[in-house]
């Protein structure tokens, strides 16, 4: 029932004064909170009580002062509570405790709740006696055994950086209690004299009562304050120490922090290696260790690149230094020219091909060297394709469609294919016919006792 009196709350409901909960109504109508969900779940001897919100979380202030109010909902119920309030909680307990018999689901989950909470189930007229019996006092020393002055669990997904810290949370839980009979009783006694330190999650903030050795019935005076701070009307323990409080040497300060004794799992053990996980070495120390996967990676693929490429070359070379005799010679073909007489052209045979070589007359080198380069289909110069002027070499074979021409006829005195009509000059440049460039000039050298040596 306590948690019907905190009251639910989302955006769809709009803001208003007449909410059912006083907590709704400071909701409602502002702190950025646009959902307020209470719960209370009991199993046995256990049980889980608190809330859950959804808050916007660009807005810090928003967020904490929208988290102040439900946990100032909290002590209030704690410290004192009015009598409608109880009554409008018992109401609203039982309509939702008495609409559950309207779904067959939702009365076996209660039904399960009952019997996990109590071990048996109850009637409704028992259901109906025991709201009844709830009042003011019950209320109260529910909230103070179960939720006053206890630690809190904070969970939460988004952006947690919006959230207040979380002694600042922690503190809204209780407020100053100092009673001279309590703390007298949890006094440690030695012959002389007596300690107490109530500590937080720092050194820095304590209790600190000294006393000479008394009988243990002996009160020490009541010590108050009147310091409080604008967050959840609790005393000001960690925003400011309050030095003023001080009575016959004794000495109250108090500072809640988060918790220390939360162990957070290690996610990354299993997956990082044991040089990259030592906190102690610099990142350039295991460098090499961390890189040698990738760099294996890298330089082995490239050298078998490279170790695929040299073998290429190594074959060729190889293949072609165990040529036969007779394939190396037509590879290179060696010719003397004193052979051929001027005005005559020769026949011989180049890598299977026919091979033309020319003695020309000055009157064929004047010929070549006076034709129009503007008039020629494929323009060639004649110093472009002959080395002497006296000898042109040309490969026997047409362009067109690979026919052997004739030499020494035609209108141009040079080259002349029976076959589709294609004529060259005594250059070997396509003057007529289909032939659509110049006769081949192989590559060769002639020596100085003339010979003539055509290959690479």
């Amino acid at each position: 029932m306590i948690f019907q009196m905190i009251g639910d709350w989302d955006c769809t409901q709009l803001s208003s004064t007449n909410a059912t909960t006083a907590v709704t109504q400071k909701i409602s109508t502002g702190y950025g909170v646009h959902q307020l969900k209470s719960f209370s779940i009991n199993y046995g001897n256990c049980g889980l009580f608190g809330f859950y919100v959804v808050m916007d979380g660009s807005d810090v202030a928003s967020t904490t002062f929208g988290m102040k109010e439900v946990i100032r909902g909290w002590k209030k119920l704690a410290v004192g509570v009015s009598e409608e309030e109880i009554e409008r909680g018992k109401n609203m307990y039982k309509t939702v405790a008495f609409s559950a018999l309207e779904s067959s689901v939702t009365r076996v989950d209660d039904i399960a709740k009952q019997v996990l909470y109590s071990g048996t189930v109850q009637s409704l007229s028992d259901l109906e006696n025991a709201i009844e019996s709830v009042d003011k006092k019950a209320i109260s020393e529910a909230m103070n055994k179960h939720v006053y002055d206890r630690d809190l669990a904070v969970a939460g997904v988004g952006r947690t950086e919006a959230w207040p810290d979380y002694y600042q949370m922690r503190i809204g839980m209780s407020a100053w209690r100092l009673c001279s009979k309590r703390i007298m009783a949890t006094l440690v006694r030695t012959h002389q004299a007596a300690l107490k330190r109530v500590c937080g999650s720092q050194p820095t903030g304590h209790l600190q009562i000294p006393l000479s050795a008394k009988d243990k019935n002996d009160t020490v005076p009541l010590v108050m304050s009147s310091n409080r701070n604008s967050w959840l009307d609790a005393p000001s323990l960690g925003l400011s120490m309050l030095s003023a409080m001080s009575v016959k040497r004794i000495v109250a300060t108090s500072r809640r922090l988060i918790h220390t004794d939360i162990r957070f799992p290690k996610y990354y053990d299993d997956e990082r290696s044991k040089v990259a996980s030592d906190s102690t070495k610099a990142a350039r120390d295991t460098e090499d260790f961390r890189r040698v996967t990738a760099q294996g990676l890298l330089f082995g693929v490239n050298g078998a690149v490279y170790l695929y490429m040299a073998t290429k070359f190594v074959q060729s070379l190889v293949t072609y230094k165990s040529m036969p005799a007779d394939q190396l010679a037509m590879a290179n073909t060696e010719i003397d020219l004193d052979e051929i007489p001027e005005g005559q052209c020769k026949t011989y045979t180049w890598r299977g091909k026919p091979l033309f070589v020319a003695h020309r007359t000055q009157d064929d080198i004047g010929k070549a060297k006076s034709v129009n380069l503007n008039e020629l289909r494929d323009p060639q110069t004649d110093d472009e394709r002959v080395k002497k002027d006296e000898w042109l070499v040309t490969i026997g074979v047409c362009p067109h469609l690979g026919c052997v021409p004739l030499a020494g006829k035609g209108d141009f005195g040079g080259y002349y294919c029976p076959c589709h009509g294609s004529t060259f000059d005594t250059s070997g440049r396509i003057r007529l016919g289909p032939a659509p460039t110049n006769l081949e000039v192989p590559p060769y050298q002639i020596t100085d006792n003339n010979k003539l040596i055509v290959g690479d």
